[in-house]
C-alpha cells in the first residue's frame, strides 16, 4: 500500500499538513499540482487540497481523505482515517 498526498505548494493547509504527512508517513509519496488548471484534479476526482489517496499495490484506490474547504485536514480526521486503513490492511502499516 502506499501513501499520496496530492497537494499545491501555495496552498498554506497544504504547508501545515505536509508536516504531519511526513511524520506518520516517512516514505509516502506526493504529487504537486500547477495550479487549478493542472489535469490532475480531473485525473484524481480533487475537489480540494490536500487530498490524500492511498493505493494498492495494482496502483489501485483503496480509499481517500480529502480536505475540507477552508480548514485542511484536521489531525483527528487523519489518525482515524490511517487507523481504518490498518484496520483493513489487518496489518499495523501505520504506527500511531
Amino acid at each position: 500500500m502506499k501513501l499520496v498526498m496530492y497537494q499545491m505548494l501555495d496552498c498554506p493547509f497544504c504547508k501545515h499538513f505536509k508536516r504531519i504527512f511526513y511524520r506518520d508517513v516517512p516514505d509516502g509519496e506526493e504529487v504537486i499540482l500547477d495550479g487549478h488548471g493542472d489535469q490532475g484534479w480531473i485525473e484524481h476526482g480533487l475537489d480540494f487540497v490536500p487530498t490524500v489517496i492511498a493505493y494498492d499495490d495494482d496502483g489501485k484506490e483503496i480509499s481517500r481523505l480529502s480536505a475540507v474547504k477552508l480548514v485542511g485536514i484536521r489531525k483527528n480526521k487523519w489518525i482515524g482515517w490511517l487507523k481504518g486503513l490498518n484496520n483493513w490492511s489487518n496489518t499495523n502499516v501505520f504506527t500511531l
